[in-house]
């Protein structure tokens, strides 16, 4: 409202100043030089008079001082109110300024407490157990690999599972994983585990018969990779759980199986579906 008051006021005095330009009146200092008359008789001019002061020196008090002069043009006041509309504006704007720092100032201070509250209290979920389950005969295992996997809270407060993705790959293998949705009764408590179960792994495919020759013949090694997205009861989301697993050496039994980590075998932030 004070903006477009002093914009207004600009605008007036602008146009208040172009179209109220008085014409120049003469100045009652300056003196009029009047045609000299000629004497009646001998037709001569009259002489000059030097001598007469009094008829053009102002009357004293006639005029108002030089300095009050321009406040009597309105257009002056104009000016007045629009420069002291502007310094009011000018002064709410600097008041405002230092309030929406203050505001942002304990914003910031609040969030960060709540970060600091949230990080005893968040769940976290890390990977509690891996391992293959079943032996024999190799071309019988890697067609059908049986997986135990647990997962364990380690956080204060419930973790919430949301979705998840769970493949197989090699390392000549192109994989674009699939995220499946957990059910929404599905929680893990804080000091607890979750089993992964049939249901589960059902979505793992079939690998090819040419890969499982190679993987056979050790030509190429078997990796299991998994992604868990879950949530705290804050909106803050925990970042998600992500490992593989590869199978360097192939046993029939199961406990003497080599297993070691590897890191990132596929881009899942890129091809997640």
């Amino acid at each position: 409202m004070l903006k477009a008051l002093a914009i207004l006021g600009m605008w007036l005095l602008c146009t208040g100043i172009m179209a109220g330009q008085p014409n120049k009146a003469p100045d009652p200092n300056q003196q009029i030089t009047q045609p000299k008359p000629n004497h009646p008789a001998t037709g001569q001019t009259a002489p000059e008079k030097h001598n007469e002061p009094a008829a053009h020196e102002p009357e004293t008090g006639s005029d108002p001082p030089e300095w009050y002069a321009p406040l009597k043009r309105p257009e002056w006041w104009l000016v007045i109110v629009g420069f002291g509309t502007l310094g009011v504006v000018g002064w709410q704007t600097k008041i405002l300024g230092i309030s929406v720092k203050a505001a942002q100032t304990a914003a910031d201070a609040a969030e960060m407490s709540a970060v600091a509250a949230m990080g005893v209290t968040v769940p976290v979920l890390v990977l509690h157990r891996f391992e293959f389950t079943n032996g024999g005969n190799p071309a019988a295992f890697f067609r059908s690999p049986r997986i135990r996997m647990e997962l364990w809270n380690y956080g204060k407060s419930p973790a919430f599972l949301k979705e998840y993705a769970i493949w197989f790959s090699w390392e000549d293998s192109v994989i674009k994983p699939i995220m499946y949705p957990f059910n929404s009764e599905e929680v893990v408590r804080p000091n607890d585990k979750f089993v992964f179960n049939e249901e589960h792994f059902g979505v793992l495919g079939v690998l090819p018969e040419a890969v499982i020759s190679d993987l056979v013949g050790e030509k190429q090694h078997l990796t299991f990779s998994a992604k868990i997205v879950y949530r705290s009861v804050f909106t803050f989301e925990p970042p998600p759980l992500e490992f593989s697993k590869r199978l360097l050496e192939y046993d029939p039994d199961p406990q003497k199986m080599l297993v070691t980590d590897v890191e990132n075998p596929t881009d899942t932030k890129k091809q997640d579906k």
